[in-house]
């Protein structure tokens, strides 16, 4: 296993800020939990201690999500079924993981956390760039 100084940690920057300060807060917990569980990973933390961290991910990402869309509704975004259907998309599959991992059918590995970075950077840089821009010009 790779040893902790290996690991690649997610590092929040500017890019990743749309200028919405709770949407802002949100993505910073959901990069520090994938940053926690890529590290655990990488100094072989107990299994029970990653799959709780992932639990934890899951539950952020649900809170994320229902933050946003009730930001939507109140500012009457336009795309907001399109981003609602990107949302129960990734809420599908981090939830399949999740329980995946946890019964056991699969493992915890860094391959699964580069897929969860990898959703979290492109959403944040595509759909919530966009919903963030929106929320602006409405002095959100």
């Amino acid at each position: 296993m790779a040893s902790p100084e290996n690991a690649k940690p997610v590092a929040w920057n500017q890019d990743y800020s749309g200028g919405i300060e709770a949407i802002d807060d949100d993505h910073r917990k959901l990069v520090t939990l994938l940053n926690e569980l890529s590290v655990g990973l990488a100094s072989d933390r107990p299994v029970r201690n990653l799959k709780l961290t992932l639990e934890a991910l899951a539950k952020q990402t649900q809170n994320h999500f229902a933050n946003e869309e009730r930001l939507m509704r109140q500012h009457f975004y336009p795309d907001v079924l399109k981003h609602k259907a990107e949302h129960a998309k990734l809420m599908g599959q981090v939830q399949t993981l999740d329980a995946a991992v946890r019964s056991g059918r699969m493992a915890l590995s860094q391959e699964l956390v580069t897929f969860l970075e990898h959703w979290v950077v492109s959403h944040t840089l595509g759909m919530d760039k966009a919903l963030a821009t929106f929320l602006q010009a409405c002095g959100a």
